[in-house]
């Protein structure tokens, strides 16, 4: 009974030890409706719509770099899609930090730009107008002086990958067999 006891004592000491005076480890949100205004503490914008998640990436790692913790911080990321203006660089500062996606959902993270305003054209054809985006190595907080997207390459719409119209329409393995090549 006396080393049962003592076994148990030594078990509750070894778990009061890894108790911290601060939480040990600083947890962030991001979510497509959240904002960077907030603590991004909340994984949802709270009732009255003035506190939840932070609407990007990069406003979370800031925030994980400047919080009290110095080790352990997860980013959590809600499901959705994510249009990154530019990269989000980690620098040796985000040492202890992980990015995850919120338990169940798929985060979508993308650097392509949202083309909106599609219209039926001729036929099968869908057209919209280029969105503007800023230029190379500038800010991308505004997109004053912005020109439009030059050699799109990929369209996706929903998840599902789509052919570029092209004029004249050819095939690829068409031009190959006539070259000599298979």
């Amino acid at each position: 009974m006396r080393f049962l006891m003592m076994r148990a004592a030594g078990m509750v000491s070894l778990g009061l030890t890894t108790v911290c005076a601060l939480p040990c480890h600083a947890q962030f949100y991001v979510a497509t409706d959240g904002s960077d205004a907030w603590s991004g503490r909340l994984a949802a914008p709270n009732a009255k719509k003035t506190d939840g998640p932070f609407a990007t990436l990069t406003r979370a790692r800031n925030a994980a770099r400047t919080a009290k913790q110095k080790k352990h911080k997860t980013v959590f990321v809600r499901g959705g899609t994510y249009y990154l203006r530019e990269p989000v660089t980690l620098t040796p500062a985000d040492s202890g930090l992980s990015l995850l996606a919120y338990r169940g959902e798929r985060p979508l993270l993308s650097g392509g730009v949202p083309v909106t305003g599609w219209k039926r054209g001729a036929g099968k054809l869908w057209t919209a107008p280029i969105p503007k985006v800023a230029p190379r190595g500038a800010s991308a907080s505004g997109v004053s002086g912005a020109s439009p997207v030059r050699n799109i390459r990929l369209l996706r719409v929903g998840v599902q990958w789509q052919t570029l119209a092209r004029h004249p329409n050819f095939d690829a393995k068409i031009l190959t067999k006539a070259a000599g090549r298979s």
